[in-house]
């Protein structure tokens, strides 16, 4: 634990981080918003800080990778969250994922700065991994087909000129 609200980020990101659910239970709370049908509570929760490595879909996931039941809650800033904090994403017992393991996934900008906090709602511990995958979001795609080509030129020619 460090002086910086209890929280003791990794000094390095790489996609996959080890953890190991052996912390104690620190504020802030989750909001409503994040009871996907097992309360609130986070407990026993370890912090990671993470900058984003593209623009576009972060992902932050336990999923079939902890011996324990796993709440995942993202904030965004440069500082410690607080209580008065907005949650950008949480997960708990995500779809597709075994043993009541979570998988949060926010839009982010490269360069942003996000607080993963990753704990149990309940009072079980275990040992587990965080991966962290950023997805590009390419704007200049503008028919989806996942390629920048002529068709996508065309369509923001054809849509060239004055407003209606």
């Amino acid at each position: 634990m460090d002086t910086d609200g209890g929280m003791s980020p990794p000094t390095r990101q790489p996609s996959r981080l080890s953890l190991s659910q052996e912390a104690t239970t620190v504020t802030p709370t989750l909001p409503a918003s994040c009871n996907e049908g097992g309360g609130v509570a986070i407990n026993k929760d370890v912090w990671f800080k993470y900058t984003a490595a593209c623009s576009g879909t972060v992902t932050a996931s336990t999923c079939g990778s902890a011996t324990f039941d796993t709440r995942i809650a993202v904030y965004s800033g440069t500082i410690c969250p607080s209580t008065t904090t907005v949650v950008s994403a949480c997960s708990d017992n995500a779809a597709g994922c075994a043993s009541s393991t979570s998988k949060a996934t926010w839009t982010a900008i490269a360069g942003s700065v996000w607080y993963v906090r990753v704990g149990s709602p309940g009072s079980t511990s275990g040992t587990g991994s965080l991966s962290l995958s950023c997805a590009v979001t390419c704007t200049a795609d503008v028919n989806g087909d996942l390629y920048v080509d002529g068709a996508d030129l065309g369509i923001v020619l054809g849509a060239w000129g004055s407003c209606p």
